[in-house]
């Protein structure tokens, strides 16, 4: 298939991975790496990577006269081992592969399975090298400082510089001259057959004749001979035959940096753009909740996890428990419990009730700068999308000018119904005489709310009504 800047590793990936469990004896996996020639073992467990045990790690054993025996490869593996996405681009991985400064990753799915490994073969293979490469030449890219020994120097001594400079091959050279090479993947060959390291020369163990090209050659054709040779190195000679440097896959690799620059910019781009407006919908959306939240509902909204850690704490709340959000976000809901003496045995009746019947009202009081407020509130749970509890939500009204006012209204009609004796009343107007000497219209609401007994008169406005009919020969006397 085509090679696109949407290519993912998924679409390329084989899915041939060698691993072994992590009981697996270390003698045991070096061999299957010999035998599989492969550079790299995965250790796995029920599919999840645990680990990986590679050339490099083998060397270094070796170079410290390391007795592997029967040790379990858990021991000496190295853990956690760096794994990508199977969704990342090519370019991506690529770009993680010259950041992290390995080889090979492996490659996981969403749920963290081992789906197989990329190398820089793969890369190579799969990122249309003809393009990439151009007609670069290879000591554009080669590494010119060479490690180099004589042919007469002991095994154990290359071990030791190749371990303590990290290098993944070391040129065995008569004078300026190539004569062989002694690669990690060597050091595999003679860890399984069990040779002797001491006193033995890098002669014996060195592969030779050692894969040359003359400066000049081009990137391309260097990384075509790698791969129908399976090589991942070639020394790079001057027409006299001498040494002038070394190209690796890691060189060509890095090679095609100039040319993936622009894909990567074009990608990173991309993603900001989708950034920008996922910060932008979250922005508006953050707004418009705490708009509503803050304004129209006019309650204090309080939002937790299922840790009961606070998450949201809006302006309402802030005013009613006088806590700043920032100061509160991040801590438990109990703590503000316990500030204001509310019981402890409260919350749990509350999450058990929430639990069964998916809300708990209850009412409660709490004191603020030495006056008593009446709190009525809410707690309902938050489900995700599986309707499993991740959390709950507390909305709390102070409800103290309501309850003030009933309050005042019962009393009145407590005082109204122990109203007892004789209370003047207008038998026109049916207004009342109180103790302020003030008429008012109560008859009816008093016979309804108490035992009280009525006299009849006239008021002072009905007496003189009254004189007036009278006088018009109307009505009859009534006194006051």
């Amino acid at each position: 298939m085509p090679i696109t800047e949407k290519t993912i590793i998924r679409d390329i990936l084989s899915h041939e991975v060698i691993s072994v469990t992590p009981e697996t004896p270390v003698v045991e996996a070096i061999a299957v790496m010999a035998n599989s020639r492969i550079s790299f073992v995965v250790v796995a467990k029920e599919n999840k990577p645990l680990g990986i045990l590679t050339e490099r790690d083998i060397v270094k054993m070796a170079s410290q006269g390391f007795s592997f025996g029967e040790r379990p490869i858990s021991e000496l593996m190295s853990s956690p081992v760096i794994t990508i996405s199977d969704d990342l681009s090519l370019y991506e991985t690529y770009d993680l592969m010259l950041i992290n400064q390995i080889r090979h990753h492996v490659v996981v799915d969403s749920n963290m399975n081992l789906l197989g490994v990329l190398t820089q073969s793969d890369l190579i293979k799969h990122l249309g090298l003809e393009y990439f490469v151009e007609m670069r030449k290879i000591e554009q890219i080669m590494t010119s400082g060479v490690a180099t020994v004589s042919p007469d120097i002991s095994i154990h001594d290359v071990l030791i510089r190749m371990a303590e400079e990290k290098i993944s091959c070391i040129v065995v050279a008569d004078g300026q001259v190539p004569v062989g090479i002694f690669t990690e993947r060597d050091v595999v060959r003679i860890v399984t057959d069990g040779s002797e390291l001491q006193n033995v020369p890098i002669s014996n163990f060195m592969s030779s004749p050692v894969q040359t090209m003359d400066i000049g050659t081009t990137v391309h054709t260097a990384a075509m001979l790698m791969q129908q040779q399976n090589i991942r190195r070639i020394v790079v000679v001057d027409h006299a035959g001498r040494i002038m440097g070394i190209i690796t896959q890691s060189d060509i690799v890095k090679g095609l940096e100039a040319k993936y620059i622009e894909s990567l910019k074009h990608i990173i781009k991309e993603k900001e753009v989708i950034i920008q407006k996922t910060t932008q919908a979250l922005l508006d959306k953050s707004v418009y909740m705490d708009n509503i939240l803050n304004s129209s509902i006019g309650m204090a909204i309080i939002a937790t996890d299922s840790n009961l850690t606070i998450k949201y704490f809006n302006q309402v709340a802030e005013i009613m428990f006088d806590y700043a959000a920032e100061n509160v976000i991040g801590h438990s809901v109990t703590e503000i419990h316990t500030l204001n003496k509310i019981a402890e045995g409260r919350l749990d009746k509350a999450f058990k009730i929430v639990g069964t019947e998916g809300e708990y009202n209850f009412s409660t009081m709490m004191t603020k700068e030495g006056v008593c407020r009446f709190i009525d509130g809410r707690v309902t749970g938050i489900l995700d999308k599986e309707n499993q509890q991740v959390g709950y939500v507390f909305a709390l009204s102070d409800v103290t000018e309501r309850k003030q006012a009933n309050m005042a209204r019962e009393e009145a009609l407590a005082r109204v119904r122990k109203l007892e004796g004789i209370i003047p009343i207008c038998s026109y107007c049916k207004k009342i005489r109180d103790d302020q000497d003030c008429w008012q219209q109560m008859e009816q609401y008093i016979c309804e709310h108490s035992e009280a007994l009525f006299s009849h008169s006239a008021c002072p406005e009905c007496y003189i009504k009254e004189v007036k009919l009278l006088d018009e020969g109307k009505g009859g006397v009534v006194k006051p």
